[in-house]
Parts: C-alpha cells; sequence; structure tokens
C-alpha cells in the first residue's frame, strides 16, 4: 500500500482511539455517579468501537481474477488462485501478529456443528480449492476460513473477504444472509474479456437491494486486451457500470491483478502503477476512511455525547437528594414505589404493542407474499412455452442402435446418452426461470414490500414517540419529587423521547436519520442492507428451492422422457427431435409450477418470519431503553441513601466530588466536540 494510504488509515485510527479515551474516561465518569445502566451500554460501545473494523467484499463469478486481485492488495500470495474454478468458501483475512488459519465447519445433517479446527496457512489451499475430481455433486463441507496475517492493510484495521463465484446459487444465498448487511465496501470484480454479463448485472441488482450503491467495479486482465481495443472496452465499461454506482465514473477501474501482484513480489514499481491497482487502493481507502470511517465515529460519538447529557442532568438531583434528611428521602422513596409500579405495567403495555404491530405486519406481509407465488405458476407455464431452447439436441449418437436393433430398444444402453443432453436443456431451462423470478422479485419488493413496510413503521413511530413521551414525562416528574418534593415542568428533550431510549439501549441517537434507520441498523445504507436483505434472502431461497429439484428431473426423469419421443420417433421413420425438445419443455413446466405451488406457503412463511425477527427487534430496544428509564431512577436513590448511612463527612465529600465530576464532563464534552470538528476538516480536505 502506498504510504499516503497507511497515513490517512493511521490518521482513523489515531480518531478512534481518541474516542475510545473518551469513551474510558465517560465510563468511569458514570461509575462514580452511579449510573449502572447507563456505564453498560458505554462498556458495550466501547468493545463495539474497539473491534470494529473495515470490511471489504470481493464479490464477482467464478474465474475472474477475484484471489489474484486479493492476493495483490495484500502484496503476499495468501489465498489460492488456480487456471479452474476454485475458492470454494469465504476467506476471511484477518489482522495477525504471526500467521495462521481457523477452519470453520457447515452444520451436520443433524443440527450439531464441528468446532473451529486451526490449521496452517500453507494448507489452505486444501480446503478451500473445489474438488473438481470429485464430481459436480461434491459439497465442500468447511463453511468459512479466518485468515490471520501480519499484514500492513490488515494492521489498518481492513478486513477482506474473499467470496465464491457467484455463479454458485448456495454462494449467492451465504453472501446476502451473512456479509451484505454488514460490510462497509464491495468490490464487485469482472473481466475484461467478458465484461458485464446478465447475470453479473442480477447481482449487482441485488446488491444495491441491500444499499450497496457506491460499488467499486473491478475490470481486471485490461493487459490482456489488445491495445487498438482498450479504449473502446473502457467505453462500453463505463457506459453499462457508471449508472449503477453512486461513485459513478470514478468507481470504475481497469486494472491488471496479476500485474499488480507480480510488481509488489519482484518490487517492480513501475509494474505495480502500471496495473492500475494502486489508484483503486487510494480510492478506496479515502471511502473507507472518510464516509465509513465517519459513521463509525460519529455514531457512538452522538451515544457518547447523550450519556454526558444524562450525566450531567443527575448531579443537581444527587445534590439534592444529599441535602434531603435520610428519613424524608427514605419517605419519599417508599411513596413512589407505586407510580413505580405503574411505570412497569406501561412498559410491558408498550411492549405488547409493538408485538402486536410485529404480528400484524408479519400476517400482511404472509398474505402479499402467497399473493406473488400463487401468481407464479402460470407466469412460470407462459414463460417455458415462450422460450427457445439454446441446447440443441443431438440424438445420432442413439440413432443407429435403435435402427438396427428396433425390436430390442428396452435393452439397448441409450439412457447414459439422452440423459446428458436433457439434463442440459433442463438446466438451461432452469437457469432462465430462475432469472425470470429474480426480475419479478426485485421489483416486487422494492416497489410494494419495502414501501409498505416503512409506512406502517411510520405510524408505529409516532405512536411510540407519544407513549415515550408520556412514559419519560412522568419518570422525570417522580425524579424531581424524589429529589426536591415536587414536581416539575416537563421540559423537551434536544432529541426525541424514542431517540433517548434508543440511545440508553446501546443504538445511536436517530438524530439526522430516519427512524427505521436507527431501528434496523447504523445509518441509511444499513436500514436498507438490513430491511432488502430480508427480501432479498427471500427470493435465493425460492431460487435455491426450485433450481435443485429441477436438475434431480433431468437426472431422473430425463431417460423416460427422452425415450417415449426417441419410439415415437423411429416408429414414424424419422427421429422426432423437435417433439423430444418440446416434450422436455412441457414437462419441466410442468414440474417448475408444481415445485413453486408445493413451496409457495413455505416461502411466504419464510419472508414474513424474517421481517418479524427484525421488526421485532424494535421491541427489545424499545423495553431495554424504559426499564433503563426505571433502573436508573432507583440506582440514584438508593446509592443516595446509602451513602448517607455513613455519616454527614461522606455526604459533603460527595457533594464536592459531584460538582467536580460537572467540571469533568464540560471538559469531556470540550474534548469530543474537538474531535468532531477534526472529522469536519477532514471530510472537506
Amino acid at each position: 500500500m502506498a504510504i499516503s494510504t497507511q497515513n490517512n488509515y493511521g490518521s482513523f485510527l489515531q480518531k478512534r482511539d481518541i474516542l475510545l479515551s473518551l469513551i474510558a474516561r465517560q465510563i468511569y465518569l458514570l461509575s462514580r455517579l452511579d449510573i449502572k445502566t447507563w456505564e453498560e451500554t458505554l462498556e458495550n460501545l466501547r468493545e463495539r468501537v474497539s473491534t470494529d473494523a473495515f470490511k471489504v467484499l470481493v464479490i464477482g463469478e467464478f474465474k475472474r481474477g477475484k484471489s489474484t486481485f486479493i492476493n495483490a492488495m495484500l502484496g503476499e500470495e495468501i489465498l489460492p488462485a488456480q487456471v479452474l474454478p476454485c475458492t470454494g468458501i469465504i476467506n476471511e483475512v484477518k489482522w495477525g501478529n504471526s500467521s495462521r488459519a481457523v477452519l470453520h465447519y457447515l452444520p451436520q445433517e443433524d443440527g450439531l456443528k464441528r468446532q473451529p479446527e486451526e490449521i496452517s496457512v500453507d494448507k489452505i489451499e486444501e480446503y478451500v480449492v473445489i474438488k473438481h475430481e470429485a464430481g459436480e455433486d461434491y459439497i465442500n463441507p468447511y463453511e468459512k476460513v479466518e485468515i490471520f496475517y501480519p499484514l500492513e492493510l490488515c494492521r489498518s484495521g481492513v478486513e477482506i473477504i474473499d467470496s465464491p463465484g457467484l455463479n454458485e446459487n448456495s454462494a449467492r444465498s451465504q453472501i446476502v444472509e451473512d456479509y451484505l448487511p454488514i460490510v462497509d465496501a464491495t468490490l464487485f470484480v469482472l473481466s475484461c474479456e467478458a465484461l458485464v454479463s446478465q447475470s453479473e448485472l442480477r447481482a449487482i441488482e441485488i446488491m444495491r437491494a441491500f444499499g450497496h450503491e457506491d460499488i467499486f467495479f473491478i475490470c481486471n486482465r485490461f493487459d490482456l486486451i489488445r491495445r487498438r481495443e482498450r479504449e473502446s472496452v473502457k467505453q462500453f465499461g463505463i457506459t453499462k457500470l457508471a449508472p449503477l454506482s453512486k461513485l459513478s465514473e470514478e468507481g470504475i477501474f481497469f486494472i491488471s491483478a496479476a500485474d499488480a501482484l507480480d510488481g509488489r513480489l519482484d518490487g517492480d514499481e513501475q509494474l505495480l502503477q502500471k496495473s492500475g491497482v494502486p489508484i483503486l487502493e487510494e480510492s478506496l481507502e479515502k471511502f473507507l476512511t472518510t464516509e465509513r470511517g465517519r459513521l463509525k465515529i460519529v455514531e457512538p460519538a452522538q451515544s457518547l455525547r447523550e450519556s454526558i447529557k444524562v450525566a450531567r442532568e443527575t448531579i443537581p438531583d444527587r445534590i439534592a437528594m444529599f441535602q434531603t434528611s435520610y428519613g424524608e428521602l427514605e419517605a419519599r422513596y417508599l411513596a413512589a414505589q407505586e407510580p413505580l409500579k405503574l411505570l412497569e405495567v406501561k412498559r410491558k403495555q408498550i411492549g405488547k404493542r409493538i408485538d402486536q404491530f410485529c404480528q400484524d405486519i408479519r400476517s400482511l406481509v404472509l398474505d402479499k407474499s402467497n399473493n406473488f407465488y400463487s401468481e407464479l405458476p402460470d407466469k412460470i407455464q407462459k414463460w417455458i412455452q415462450n422460450y427457445e431452447l439454446q441446447t440443441e439436441i443431438d440424438l445420432s449418437k442413439v440413432i443407429e442402435p435403435i435402427k438396427e436393433q428396433p425390436w430390442n430398444i428396452h435393452n439397448l444402453n441409450i439412457n447414459k446418452a439422452l440423459e446428458i443432453q436433457v439434463k442440459a436443456i433442463v438446466e438451461e431451462i432452469s437457469s432462465y426461470v430462475t432469472k425470470q423470478v429474480e426480475d419479478e422479485f426485485i421489483p416486487w419488493q422494492s416497489n410494494e414490500i419495502q414501501p409498505f413496510i416503512a409506512s406502517r413503521l411510520e405510524i408505529l413511530k409516532e405512536d411510540l414517540d407519544a407513549r415515550a413521551s408520556d412514559f419519560i414525562r412522568e419518570v422525570d416528574e417522580l425524579r424531581s419529587q424524589l429529589a426536591s418534593g415536587e414536581s416539575s415542568s416537563f421540559t423537551k428533550n434536544s432529541i426525541s423521547s424514542l431517540e433517548r431510549l434508543f440511545t440508553a439501549a446501546g443504538m445511536p441517537t436517530l438524530s439526522n436519520y430516519e427512524w427505521m434507520q436507527g431501528v434496523l441498523g447504523l445509518g441509511k445504507q444499513k436500514t436498507q442492507r438490513t430491511l432488502g436483505g430480508i427480501l432479498t434472502i427471500g427470493m435465493i431461497v425460492l431460487t435455491g428451492t426450485l433450481l435443485l429439484p429441477l436438475i434431480g428431473i433431468g437426472v431422473i426423469s430425463s431417460a423416460s422422457l427422452a425415450l417415449v419421443a426417441l419410439i415415437q420417433g423411429v416408429i414414424g421413420g424419422e427421429i422426432a427431435q423437435e417433439r423430444l425438445g418440446i416434450t422436455i419443455k412441457e414437462e419441466t413446466a410442468k414440474r417448475f409450477s408444481q415445485e413453486i405451488y408445493k413451496s409457495r406457503n413455505v416461502q411466504a412463511k419464510k419472508i414474513a418470519s424474517d421481517i418479524f425477527e427484525q421488526l421485532i427487534k424494535i421491541k427489545y430496544i424499545v423495553e431495554k431503553g424504559l426499564t433503563q428509564e426505571i433502573k436508573n431512577l432507583e440506582d440514584q436513590v438508593e446509592s443516595v441513601l446509602e451513602e448517607k448511612k455513613k455519616g454527614q463527612a461522606s455526604v459533603d465529600r460527595k457533594i464536592s466530588e459531584l460538582k467536580a465530576i460537572a467540571e469533568e464532563l464540560t471538559v469531556l464534552e470540550n474534548d469530543l466536540d474537538i474531535l468532531l470538528d477534526r472529522l469536519i476538516l477532514t471530510a472537506l480536505e
């Protein structure tokens, strides 16, 4: 990596370290204030910030040079790269003081999962490379391999994720479920020798459905294009890809990963620069450390700021409680028990309200999904009926035996030859129908389901904000009664009551973000990825379910289908190849329709359940925030009562300490402002 790149990563890590030190200072102040719930929230925040890394997903179809490209970025041949499609599982490359690898197993048939196994880095190829000699039915038993290596790029907080080729449906499913919702940047690798296929465009659509609109397009093997054709290839690639990323032309790179790797391995700086990879790395570094890096600091900083506000507002109440006699404070606390019980009842009622909302959404999404799937069988029939086969049927290898021994047709070994051809046709039709289903699913997801959920969430947001305001008003009034013996007027906070609950529960504050963004993740893109991902998972599950049974049809039914048509052709004096194609299409359409009809309820329930599982998070977050409001109040009174038992000297010391903490909070907030100002300046550079 270039020196400037390392300096920029270093600058981000320095800002992150400052944020971590500010969080640590605040945790110490919270412990002195006995605000245990917020202390726990910030402990979790510190852990999240300290372990958070820039996750970069390298994605693309087989044989586009993904592994070579990653090796070029790392500067070492860490990942296997062969002529045949080779990466069969996910590879995660992370920082490690020494080189090692950890192999993770897929769950077994009984649902149990073997413990991860540590392997030598030089043995990785034995596990991750696709076993072509094992045949097409070979299933890799491993889920992923984590590779820890002392690489400078990874030391800077970058994790590289090398994915299997998108040609594999199961690989697509894992990428969709496990990685697209969490990665910070996506690098889509294509080959200049066959730039932008239809299947690649569909994969890009899925990525965009997750909110990944800042896609980096890596057009590899540009060095293999004839010089006189390079400009036209460039223009073609830009025309096709620029509209698919918010980065536009600045996100498209024409490179040679092999030259970059050789340049780094051989110390050939000229070859490295000529490869185009350093320019890409600088753009990626800027994107990560500014766009993504800013979020990684600003969002936890917002939570930190809110905790400072809570701590500062707590101090006058604590001082007032310390200045109240023990007997009076104890009597007030006893009188507060009934209101506290009523608050607990309201907390449960709010939780039930959210639960009912989520249940209603699940039911409505289930109906919409069932309608979608119920319409598919008729569409599939029409798609296949109008489809023109690209695979040619050639029965020449089986004609002669039948002509010579027509009376012995059942004993002739013709099934295998027919099976191979018919299976190829079935796979072709399966691939075509899968694409058609995807083309139906994506707009349905974007135009019907997502807007529907968004509108319902907005209604829930308004309802919860009103309920949360009433709840917090009662908490604040009760706190005032405990501190001074009188109720105070409720003052509107700088953030909404619902935002206050989310922040207390460890979620980022919602200022400057749509409400859903806070519910489902960190920032707008994260929300799109999560919600879009739920739906796209449904699509992947659906198409995967369709494809596998139909491949089975090719194996099981091809011979019988073909044999009937073939016998008819021989008896009629001609080989009925055209009729054979029609028969296969009819049977495939029938099986497709049957499969989709049988699985419609299962698939609809899958989508509805996945959405429910995401939305029910709202309940847990809000309930946690409500609980913490009550617990904070109880902790404050009980800690003051406990301290007052120690005598007046201890009380006086505590009051002085509280005044000092107030000053420290002011200094802490000023230091936080300085950090955020530095971030703004960096963004403007």
